[in-house]
């Protein structure tokens, strides 16, 4: 489950512009902008409106006459599914000597296509993060 948010009612209660604009927050294909949040999602004719998000599924209502459509056993809000790449090459023995000193390296690339994702620990401490951006990472070391 997404920390704090159990339906649409509370994504558009509870985030701020910004929050909103972080997560794809849209009502009926509409998206939030820091200046305007999305504060209701009611049709015209008074219907319930869609919400959704590129980054969480929502469960619908939770606002105005709506109720809200989340149960935590059959229809919780969920972090959506994601695939993350990730490259590293490196070596044990960088100069290829023998004997016991030795010298590594390695480069590593994070989240290489650059996704933009949740990831959710389900932990009271840390919650739900964002994915880090593509990060470079290099090591070298001795080993002996």
């Amino acid at each position: 489950m997404v920390s704090g948010i159990p339906d649409a009612g509370a994504a558009m209660a509870l985030l701020t512009a910004n929050q909103q604009l972080s997560i794809g927050l849209a009502c009926n294909g509409v998206f939030a902008t820091a200046a305007n949040p999305i504060t209701n999602c009611v049709n015209s004719d008074g219907s319930e409106g869609r919400v959704t998000s590129k980054l969480i599924t929502l469960p619908q209502g939770g606002y105005g006459n709506f109720p809200s459509q989340g149960q935590d056993d059959h229809n919780p809000d969920r972090v959506k599914a994601r695939n993350v790449f990730n490259l590293g090459v490196g070596t044990d023995n960088l100069l290829h000597t023998e004997g016991h000193l030795r010298y590594t390296a390695s480069l590593e690339v994070e989240n290489l296509t650059n996704v933009t994702a949740l990831y959710n620990f389900l932990s009271t401490f840390s919650g739900t993060h964002f994915l880090q951006p593509r990060t470079f990472v290099a090591r070298v070391g001795i080993a002996f």
